[in-house]
Parts: structure tokens; C-alpha cells; sequence
């Protein structure tokens, strides 16, 4: 089945969404989408990877204490923000709004 527009999040939709310091989750979505694309690049694939909202927040607590991982916060935050955690983050100018 594929994904709808309403299953994509740009980017910029996580500026603001704060759970430790100004905008982490974005920038650690932003650090994710460029490393996978790095890589594929690097490996001849043109495979784009992206990551989930679920996806980064567990990646988001898990870096933060590996052994401790503090799912509840980071999710409470995003679901603070209304947003949905299966949506998959992609860089803003390949969505259309």
C-alpha cells in the first residue's frame, strides 16, 4: 500500500518540538536523513531511507541514555505537538503541501 502525503512530515514541522534543548528532535532527524543519503551514496544505491517519527523518537532516547532509554518523555512531546508517530520525516521541499 502506498504512503499517502498525510503519512509525510517535512522537516520543518519539527522545528520547536523541544525535549531537552531548542529543536533536538529536528536536528537529530536532520543528522539521520543526511548520513542515510551520505551513505547511499557512498554505496551506489538509490534507495532513500528515511526515518519514522516513532522511529526517531526511540533513536532519541536511546541515544540519550542507551541503558535507560526515556521513551514516555520523548513521545509525550510529540504527541504534545498533535503530530503522528508512523508519518515519515523527509526533507521539506520533496513534499508537497
Amino acid at each position: 500500500m502506498a504512503r499517502k502525503e498525510r503519512d509525510r512530515i517535512p522537516l520543518g514541522d519539527l522545528k520547536g518540538v523541544n525535549v531537552y534543548c531548542e529543536d533536538d528532535l529536528h536536528d537529530l532527524a536532520l543528522w539521520m536523513m543526511k548520513l542515510n543519503d551520505a551513505r547511499a551514496k557512498y554505496e551506489g544505491s538509490t534507495t532513500i531511507s528515511r526515518p519514522t517519527l516513532n522511529g526517531l523518537a526511540n533513536r532519541f532516547a536511546q541515544l540519550i541514555d542507551p541503558m535507560r532509554p526515556d521513551y514516555e518523555t520523548v513521545l509525550a512531546v510529540v504527541e504534545k505537538h498533535g503530530l503522528h508517530l508512523g508519518a515519515v520525516i523527509d526533507f521539506d521541499d520533496r513534499i508537497e503541501r
